[in-house]
């Protein structure tokens, strides 16, 4: 038999067909299932970023609390300045804050990225 003769594909080339379409669609689950579909909830690799960086903020703020500086005042202009280099404001911070907190298991791996990531920023200023 040959393929060429308007029999439609040959067999190995549908598989090959639906084995594409079938990845396709799990990978469009996986996207769906960690991505917001809301556009104003903070994208995951971002508030990883964020909250990075929030946690560096913070142990700064312990430092300061000890030196009896005013923490509070300090920590508060740099939040400012994290939300405005990303371009969010303080409520989609909350708004996304309280999204991801609905999803305990998803959370739990944002915050394993997060600790990732300051791990790799603590290596990198050890080298």
């Amino acid at each position: 038999m040959n393929p060429k003769k308007g029999r439609g594909l040959p067999l190995h080339d549908n598989m090959r067909t639906l084995q594409l379409l079938v990845l396709i669609t799990m990978i469009g689950a996986c996207k769906s299932k960690h991505e917001p579909a809301d556009a104003t909830i903070i994208p995951i690799d971002t508030l990883v970023t964020l909250l990075a960086e929030i946690q560096l903020i913070e142990a700064a703020n312990a430092i300061h609390i000890m030196q009896s500086k005013d923490p509070k005042k300090m920590a508060a202009a740099h939040y400012v300045g994290l939300f405005q280099r990303y371009g969010i404001s303080q409520q989609r911070f909350e708004t996304s804050m309280h999204h991801y907190n609905n999803n305990p298991e998803l959370l739990e791996e944002i915050y394993g990225s997060v600790i990732e990531e300051l791990s790799k920023k603590q290596a990198e200023e050890a080298n």
